[in-house]
């Protein structure tokens, strides 16, 4: 734990974070390390044994699989290949095994690259440092961004390359650095190249240089071409194995390559009415602390119910009592959080939606809406978890805090206050959380 936070202190103290959002990483890194020492890897992962089938195939054959020859085998190469070069690294040195150590601490090094680039995203876009703090504190210390910070899976270089492309962007309109667009087009074509929900950041990209160089076409033009050769090439090197695979055995390829085996194998298949995508069953949220996708009792149905508790603590059950107690409490805390933040916008007096307001509002409907359409092209449950869409904390933590300015700007001092003891019992509870575990 020392070593890593020691490293994190190194990587970061010439950054431009403030001192404050740095302790805050630092305790964020500690918890996240605490974390992964207590629990097993085969403990709360997801798919591991197809991820990790992946690996050593590329370790042993010095070759992508075919797309069809594992359960993550059509997934984009990135996260893999640099995974089985840590193999062959380990055996050098003769540390190959046991080889879940290796893996959990390289995602372990993306999880805390998603918080750095997440932070100096946040540090750009609000100035006022009490704001600043607590958007920081949300994001670094969101239970699910600690839960999911080692597992073996290709979500944590996503999420890392995903912030970082966001980070360039903001830099690049709030510096005024046009060069900044094309390094935010490399995340993103980075991220296509780590699963292909990346592809999602070259709209948000599109439209904030859309906006922002509109009447400067030269400097639109040389954007444009760059990011229309990353597209070109990130893309087809995501999807062509798979694709490919599937066109060769006369089957309808999917960009979930797993999706026909998935409905086959697991029973999550669910309704598809359209009151499954605009109803919140209240009562399965705060009765049951955690979400299942085995049990409809817990709401696994609607899209709102799972979608939102997963943000929480995924699709996992807790055992202990005082992490159910906590896990009732969190929720609630929740529903408070996102009805603060949308009440906070809608009563603002001054519509202040600048280009860097845009650029977060962009993201989060190029996340959102594509988990929607996914999940109702393919009625299974857990197509709605939170963990395809992770990075939109980052914009949904700056979205709160400019709800509890919203207040202050109309002197609703009750409701300014509200806002901040929310949002700090919900980081204490989530660091509680994770205490209670053990």
């Amino acid at each position: 734990m020392i070593l890593s936070v020691t490293l994190t202190y190194v990587l970061i103290k010439d950054l431009e974070i403030s001192r404050g959002n740095q302790i805050l990483l630092l305790l964020g890194v500690a918890l996240r390390f605490f974390y992964m020492a207590n629990t097993d890897w085969t403990v709360r992962a997801y798919d591991f044994a197809g991820h990790m089938e992946y690996i050593n195939y590329i370790y042993n054959h010095v070759s992508l699989p075919p797309a069809n020859a594992g359960w993550e085998a059509y997934q984009p190469p990135l996260y893999y290949i640099p995974a089985a070069l840590l193999f062959a690294v380990g055996k050098f040195i003769g540390i190959l095994q046991p080889q879940e150590i290796l893996l959990r601490v390289l995602s372990l090094f993306y999880s805390v690259g998603f918080l750095v680039f997440g932070v100096m995203a946040i540090e750009l876009v609000q100035e006022r440092r009490s704001y600043r703090y607590l958007s920081a504190a949300l994001f670094i210390f969101w239970p699910s961004t600690i839960i999911h910070s080692s597992l073996i899976n290709n979500d944590t270089l996503l999420f890392c390359l995903y912030s970082g492309g966001l980070y360039f962007l903001v830099s690049a309109v709030k510096k005024d650095k046009p060069g900044h667009f094309f390094w935010a087009m490399v995340c993103a074509g980075l991220a296509t190249l780590t699963k292909f929900n990346g592809v999602s950041l070259f709209l948000v990209i599109g439209v904030v240089a859309l906006i922002k160089y509109w009447r400067e076409r030269e400097t639109l033009k040389k954007i444009g071409r760059a990011g229309l050769l990353v597209v070109l090439i990130s893309v087809p090197l995501a999807i062509g194995n798979n694709f490919y695979c599937g066109w060769s055995k006369d089957k309808n390829p999917h960009v979930i390559g797993n999706i026909d085996e998935f409905g086959r194998i697991y029973p999550f298949r669910v309704n598809n009415d359209l009151k499954n995508f605009y109803t919140l069953d209240l009562g399965a949220f705060l009765r049951k602390p955690f979400m299942t996708p085995w049990n409809d009792s817990t709401g696994r149905k609607y899209y709102w119910n799972y979608f939102l508790k997963t943000s929480l603590f995924e699709s996992y059950e807790f055992e202990r009592p005082m992490a159910i107690h906590l896990g009732k409490a969190m929720s609630l805390l929740l529903l408070v959080l996102c009805s603060y933040s949308l009440v906070g916008l809608m009563v603002e007096r001054k519509k202040k939606w600048d280009i860097l307001q845009i650029a977060l509002l962009a993201t989060v409907i190029t996340l959102l809406v594509p988990s929607l359409l996914l999940r109702y092209m393919n009625p299974y449950c857990s197509v709605s978890d939170f963990r395809y869409v992770m990075p939109i904390l980052i914009p949904a933590c700056l979205f709160f805090v400019r709800a509890i300015g919203a207040f202050e700007e109309r002197n609703w001092l009750f409701a300014e206050y509200f806002g901040f003891i929310s949002g700090a019992l919900f980081v204490f509870s989530s660091v509680a959380f994770m205490f209670v575990l053990y």
